[in-house]
């Protein structure tokens, strides 16, 4: 289950840096599709996931994505029972 839901996130990242193609792109104009409100969202998850998963983090180079990564960088995973409830 833990490596299902580690490729899935690394598949969203993976499609997340993909330039989207400019197919209704005047649809997409014009009725306000809400793309920067998930961006934000994506973004919040995103940083999120990789400061929990401080391995994964390193491997991709989390710190290029956003800084504040930076403190996690090389450490592990806290799997304490406060961290795992959080």
């Amino acid at each position: 289950m833990k490596k299902l839901f580690l490729i899935c996130a690394v598949a969203l990242i993976l499609v997340s840096c993909t330039k989207p193609s400019n197919i209704n792109e005047n649809a997409n104009k014009s009725q306000g599709s809400g793309d920067a409100a998930f961006k934000t969202i994506h973004d919040k998850y995103v940083v999120e996931f990789l400061r929990r998963n401080p391995t994964v983090n390193t491997y991709l180079g989390g710190a290029g994505l956003d800084p504040s990564l930076r403190e996690v960088d090389g450490t592990l995973r806290d799997y304490s029972p406060a961290a795992l409830e959080q």
